[in-house]
C-alpha cells in the first residue's frame, strides 16, 4: 500500500464518517444492480498543505523522500511551493516527475481493481495537463487496460475559448479529447460570469442566437461536453433566477447534445448549494425532471446533432431540432416573461419527421401542434415555458420498458458479509459494560459465534449491528437467517434510525432452539424514508451462546 492511499482511507473510512471499505463496496455493487455507475472525484493536481507528504517535506526539506512530490521554486521545503490562483493551502503535485506519475496511476488503478468503480471526475484536469502533456494519456491507457469502458471526465474547458481563463495558449478541444477524456466541462455554456452563456440568455444579458452558437459548436467524434447550469462551484439557478427559468435551463441541457448534469437537489429547486441534497419536493418539480430524464434516456443520444429552427419570434423564443439515431426532438422554449405564440419552420427536418410513425409529447401539455404536411409547428407557451415533442420509430411500450430497472434473478442482500465469509467485516458489535454485560464475537468457519459471559439487564445490552443505506417508506423488507443457541433462548431483531434517539421502526422477538434453524421476519416501512438506518440483533437479558450464519436482508 501507499501512504497517499492510506491517507485517503483515514479520511473516508478510518474516522467512520461514511462507513467502512466494505460499506463502500456494497454501495457500488447495489448501484450496479440498479443500472447506475459510480464515478469518483480524482484530485491529482494538488493536495492539502496538511497532507503527510507535504508536512514531511517542510520538516526534512530536501532530505524528505517526498521532496520532489511537489513543485517548488527552489530547494524543497525552504522555497515557495507552487499553486494556482489563491489556493495557497493546495500545493501543486509535480505530475511531470515519472516516479510521481507511476505512483498516482497506481492510486487510480486501486479503486478500479478493488471496488469496480466506473470512472473518474478529474479535478483541475487543466492544471495537470499544463504541467504534463502525457500524464492523462498514460493514465487513461492504463485504466482502460483494466476496464475498457472506464469513463474519464475532465474538469477542464470543453471548448477552445474556454482555455483562455487557464492562461494556456497550447490546448484546444481536439487535444483534450485525444486519448485523454471522454467528456469535459462546458464552461462556455455556464461560465462563472452569470451574465454570459445559458444563464445570461435566461436573464436577458445574452441573445438566444449567442446561446445557440455555443450549443451547436462541433466536437470531435466520441468527445462530449458536460452540459450544466449549476454545480458545487456555482449558485443554484433557482436562486439566481427563479424556479420556472431553472426548469427552462435544465430543459435545454437535457435536449442538447452532450452529457446532461443534474446537480443533486436541482430536481426539487433546492436553493442552497452545499447543504446536502433536499429529499422533499416542496416546489412540485420532481415530476417535470422525471419526464425530462425519461425523454433523454429513451429518445435523445449524447452524440446527437442540434439544428436551430427558424420561428416567428426568434428573439424571445428558441426552437431547435435534436436529431438522434431513432428520433427527432423538437424543442420550443419561451425565454420571455410574457406568453408567446410562434410558428416554427420545420422544413429542415420535414422529410425525416414525416417518416417517423410515433409522436411523444414529453410534458403532455399539447402546447405544440404540427401541421398535416409536417412543414411547421405552432407553439403556444406561457412565460418561461417549454414544449418538447419527439418523432420516433421507438414504440411507446419499448420506451416504457427501458425506463424500468434491470430485473434480478434473486434478491440482493442489503447486508454486507451476511455469511461471515470475510470474518466480522461490515458488522459492528456493542456491549453495555455499565449493565454488567460481557460478550465476545468470534467468526469461525463462515459463522459468527457470540459467546455471552454475562447477559446484562436488557435486550439492547449486547448487540451486533450494521448500518444500512436506506429504508424506503412503503417498501417491505424481509430478514432470513440461520441460528442455533446453546440452550433455548430469545433474541430481538430491530430496524432503527442510526443516531439521536435511535427511533425504532420495527422490532421482533425470535425464540431460538438448540438446533440450527432458519428464521424469517418481514416488515413494511411505514415511517418516512430514512437515509441513515441500521439493522440490529439484540442478544442481552438472556443466557446462552448463539451461532449465526447466512443473514440476509432484502427488499421485497
Amino acid at each position: 500500500t501507499t501512504l497517499l492511499r492510506e491517507a485517503v482511507f483515514i479520511r473516508l473510512f478510518g474516522e467512520g464518517i461514511v462507513g467502512s471499505e466494505g460499506n463502500f463496496k456494497r454501495m457500488v455493487d447495489l448501484a450496479h444492480e440498479k443500472g447506475l455507475r459510480i464515478v469518483l472525484d480524482l484530485v491529482f493536481n494538488h493536495t492539502w498543505d496538511q497532507h503527510p507528504f507535504f508536512q514531511d517535506v517542510l520538516a526534512n526539506k530536501a532530505e524528505s523522500p517526498y521532496a520532489h512530490f511537489y513543485q517548488w521554486t527552489g530547494v524543497p521545503g525552504e522555497s515557495n511551493h507552487k499553486y494556482y490562483y489563491s489556493w495557497v493551502d493546495g500545493p501543486n503535485i509535480n505530475v511531470d516527475n515519472p516516479a510521481v506519475q507511476e505512483y498516482l496511476t497506481q492510486v487510480a488503478e486501486y479503486w478500479v481493481i478493488n471496488y469496480d468503480i466506473d470512472g473518474y471526475r478529474c479535478d483541475v484536469a487543466w492544471g495537470v495537463e499544463q504541467d504534463s502533456a502525457t500524464f492523462w494519456i498514460n493514465l487513461n491507457r492504463r485504466l482502460k487496460n483494466i476496464k475498457p469502458e472506464i469513463f474519464m471526465l475532465a474538469e477542464a474547458p470543453s471548448s477552445n475559448s474556454g482555455w483562455e481563463f487557464t492562461g494556456s495558449t497550447e490546448h484546444d478541444k481536439s487535444i483534450l479529447f485525444d486519448d485523454r477524456f471522454a467528456a469535459a466541462y462546458d464552461w462556455e455554456l455556464r461560465p462563472f460570469e452569470e451574465s454570459k452563456g445559458l444563464l445570461g440568455a435566461l436573464s436577458g444579458w445574452r441573445s438566444i442566437a449567442q446561446l445557440n452558437a455555443i450549443l451547436t459548436d462541433e466536437y470531435p467524434p466520441r468527445a462530449l461536453p458536460l452540459r450544466f447550469i449549476e454545480n458545487h462551484d456555482l449558485e443554484r439557478a433557482a436562486t439566481i433566477l427563479d424556479i420556472p427559468r431553472s426548469k427552462l435551463g435544465h430543459t435545454i441541457i437535457f435536449t442538447a447534445p452532450g452529457i446532461p448534469l443534474i446537480y443533486g437537489g436541482a430536481e426539487h429547486a433546492q436553493p442552497e448549494r452545499m447543504e446536502g441534497i433536499m429529499i422533499a419536493d416542496p416546489n412540485d418539480t420532481e415530476a417535470y425532471f422525471t419526464q425530462l430524464i425519461n425523454a433523454r434516456k429513451n429518445y435523445i443520444d449524447n452524440e446527437s446533432q442540434m439544428v436551430v429552427l427558424p420561428n416567428t419570434n426568434a428573439t424571445k423564443v428558441n426552437s431547435y431540432a435534436t436529431i438522434s439515431k431513432n428520433s427527432i426532438a423538437i424543442s420550443t422554449l419561451n425565454f420571455s416573461d410574457q406568453p408567446q405564440e410562434v410558428t416554427v419552420d420545420l422544413a429542415t427536418a420535414q422529410e425525416q419527421i414525416a417518416a417517423y410513425p410515433n409522436l411523444v409529447d414529453v410534458f403532455e401539455t399539447g402546447k405544440s401542434v404540427v401541421t398535416e404536411d409536417f412543414g411547421s409547428l405552432i407553439a403556444t407557451l406561457e412565460l418561461y415555458e417549454a414544449s418538447v415533442i419527439i418523432f420516433t420509430d421507438i414504440e411507446a411500450g419499448a420506451a416504457a420498458q427501458s425506463e424500468a430497472p434491470p430485473q434480478r434473478s434473486e434478491p440482493v442482500n442489503l447486508l454486507l458479509n451476511g455469511d461471515f465469509s470475510a470474518g466480522f467485516d461490515g458488522w459492528l458489535s456493542y456491549v453495555h459494560a455499565g449493565s454488567g454485560a460481557s460478550a465476545e464475537f468470534n467468526p469461525v468457519d463462515g459463522t459468527l459465534q457470540v459467546e455471552i459471559a454475562s447477559k446484562g439487564s436488557d435486550h439492547w445490552n449486547i448487540q451486533i449491528l450494521q448500518p444500512l443505506i436506506e429504508l424506503v417508506q412503503g417498501k417491505t423488507y424481509v430478514v432470513t437467517f440461520t441460528a442455533a443457541a446453546e440452550k433455548p433462548r430469545s433474541i430481538q431483531l430491530a430496524f432503527q434510525h442510526d443516531g439521536g434517539s435511535f427511533d425504532t421502526y420495527a422490532i421482533e422477538s425470535i425464540s431460538l432452539s438448540t438446533d440450527s434453524t432458519t428464521y424469517e421476519f418481514s416488515f413494511t416501512m411505514m415511517a418516512k424514508t430514512d437515509n441513515a438506518p441500521r439493522f440490529v440483533i439484540e442478544l442481552g437479558n438472556s443466557d446462552g451462546d448463539v451461532t449465526f450464519d447466512d443473514i440476509v436482508l432484502y427488499q421485497k
